[in-house]
């Protein structure tokens, strides 16, 4: 799993990666669950990054932006 956060202060983004969906979109709600009230979510994108795996590398993304409530 990928996590990166931003260095602007007014909004921030998370990485998130995985090997399917379902692995993406569960890490994502586990991280959204653990900053409940304390972020409000921008924006979401969601995206495949690549058709094959590769060492190190997810097949599937998602950012999720944010910033502080």
């Amino acid at each position: 799993m990928t996590e990166e956060a931003s260095p602007d202060n007014s909004v921030a983004a998370v990485y998130i990666g995985g090997d399917s969906e379902a692995e993406v979109f569960n890490r994502a709600a586990q991280w959204i669950a653990k900053n409940d009230g304390s972020i409000e979510i921008q924006a979401l994108q969601w995206q495949r990054v690549s058709y094959q795996r590769y060492p190190g590398r997810p097949i599937f993304e998602m950012q999720i932006f944010f910033g502080p409530q």
